[in-house]
């Protein structure tokens, strides 16, 4: 088979062979699983410690082509050998061996766009390339696996070469086609994204058996599971328990890659902004990737891996690894509106029974209801607790989003928009120092009263103190997350150097402004 000019094969060079880079495989038994953002989200974080170069092989779809739309762009590229339409000109150019430009030059004068290689961030490179014509689908199609796979390696080999890259990701098409087979024959290792449902999994196992009877797989080809889209119906120890004694099997008896919930805000902002981990790196996507090449790479690809993810520690690991991002139930402010809504009813139930049931009920059971009201309706801390439960929750909604908010913008370059969000999730906090502040001085004055009156023990069943202490804690619990998450942030920021001087300004005010604000407005209010 012939070759282009600048691509050498490997049995021409064994020193260029695909051992020079080292290739992951993203592909799928079907469309539409998300594997587009997995491979996206996966070049990144590669890219954070070694130049790192992703490919898009749906060359009928083109999908990531599209979305990666911007770039730099670093040079052209003659195309690959596996298409002889457009370097039928590379053979007929005067000179044993044509340049880049002549190259270029002649698709353009042949009526096509030149393949180029394009920066889209820092160490992370794409081959933006024209529409394939009829025959070249055809041709593809019509390759046998072992010589699409050796003209797609030769051709990955002189990209890697051009950029420099070290780590290549193969975005496959969604679904069994030979491309897909030939990438999976190349890559070091393939993911095989799959969502949780019957449909997809079935769909999933039918390309296992095409790529075994393809030949595109040697029996120890490392090829892993990974589940998306992975809705909140379901719970980890289920799906583990389901791979194990169902999939497994499947795949070489090797453990399940990663669990990728469902988080509908990232889908959302997926075709506004392709680098999903660089914008929301506090995002499940981003963390469970870094985690899922940890544990493929750490031990034989540790010196091109980032100080962020060789620095993952175990725990972080095995708690990332296995969540799916549910909330604490009683976090959720969802239920606490619920759960406020649902007892209301029934107070307001019990107290219509009581009322109008003189002559049905007996005078016993009319006062077991009417002691059952007063529990709750003479309490005042019952009436706080509902309060305080349903503000709180809602505050930490509002401080949640308005992290990712700040986050986005300061990575997408809007600065005044970035601190200003984290303004705004500081005036949220701000009041809860406040209270903390109030709390704890009620509740010193009350106790301290107590103490030297002598009924120290009695005061700590007072229904006023037990209010203080509920709120108390309800504040200290919510103001303990937010500055474990912002200091944490700023910690790993500065470690890392993963911190534009924005990012750092708006960390920086969402840590600080709480405390210069609430304090003097607790002492105001005091």
């Amino acid at each position: 088979m012939p070759s282009g000019p600048d691509q050498t094969t490997l049995a021409d060079n064994p020193q260029q062979d695909s051992r020079a880079f080292t290739a992951l495989a993203v592909a799928s038994g079907k469309g539409g699983v998300g594997k587009t953002m997995l491979s996206v989200a996966l070049a990144y974080e590669l890219s954070q410690n070694a130049a790192t170069l992703i490919i898009d092989l749906d060359f009928f779809n083109r999908g990531l082509t599209g979305l990666l739309r911007s770039g730099k762009i670093i040079k052209d590229l003659q195309a690959p050998n596996l298409l002889p339409e457009l370097n039928a000109t590379n053979q007929a150019l005067p000179g044993a061996v044509p340049n880049q430009a002549e190259t270029a030059a002649a698709q353009q004068s042949a009526g096509e766009a030149p393949w180029q290689l394009v920066e889209i961030s820092e160490n992370l490179f794409n081959i933006r390339y024209p529409d394939l014509s009829t025959d070249d689908y055809a041709r593809i199609e019509n390759m046998q696996i072992v010589d699409l796979a050796q003209d797609l390696s030769d051709y990955i080999a002189y990209v890697a070469r051009e950029c420099g890259a070290h780590f290549v990701v193969l975005d496959c098409h969604g679904g069994p086609d030979r491309t897909s087979f030939a990438a999976c024959k190349i890559a070091k290792t393939t993911l095989l994204i799959s969502e949780p449902d019957r449909i997809t999994l079935y769909g999933t196992l039918n390309f296992l058996r095409q790529l075994a009877d393809a030949g595109g797989a040697t029996a120890d080809h490392d090829i892993r599971l990974v589940l998306n889209k992975v809705v909140s119906s379901f719970n980890p120890p289920f799906l583990l328990r389901f791979y194990n004694e169902n999939i497994r099997s499947e795949f070489a008896n090797k453990p399940l890659l990663a669990m990728f919930p469902m988080e509908e805000y990232l889908t959302k902002a997926f075709e506004k902004n392709a680098l999903l981990a660089k914008v929301y790196p506090e995002s499940l996507l981003a963390r469970k990737t870094r985690v899922y090449i940890y544990d493929l790479l750490a031990k034989t690809e540790a010196t091109h891996l980032s100080p962020d993810l060789k620095g993952l520690s175990k725990p972080e690991r095995t708690i990332t690894r296995t969540t799916l991002g549910r909330e604490f139930i009683l976090l959720s402010n969802n239920f606490a509106v619920a759960m406020i809504f649902s007892i209301a009813m029934i107070l307001m139930a019990v107290a219509v029974v009581e009322e109008n049931s003189r002559s049905i009920l007996s005078v016993q059971t009319r006062e077991m209801l009417r002691d059952f009201l007063e529990v709750f309706t003479d309490v005042p801390y019952f009436a706080v607790f509902g309060v305080f439960w349903f503000v709180l929750t809602l505050f930490r909604s509002w401080m949640q989003s308005l992290s990712r908010t700040s986050i986005f913008l300061a990575r997408t370059g809007s600065r005044v928009r970035a601190s200003l969000a984290a303004a705004a999730k500081a005036v949220v906090a701000t009041p809860l120092v406040a209270m903390l502040g109030l709390f704890l001085g009620e509740l010193e004055r009350d106790w301290r009263y107590a103490y030297q009156e002598g009924f120290f023990v009695e005061a700590l069943l007072d229904s006023d103190v037990l209010t203080l202490l509920i709120a108390l804690l309800f504040c200290a619990a919510f103001l303990a997350e937010y500055y474990f998450y912002n200091l944490k942030r700023a910690t790993r920021l500065r470690r890392y150097k993963r911190i534009s001087k924005i990012e750092g300004i708006a960390n920086g005010i969402a840590i600080l402004l709480p405390i210069l604000i609430g304090v003097p407005l607790w002492s105001f209010l005091y």
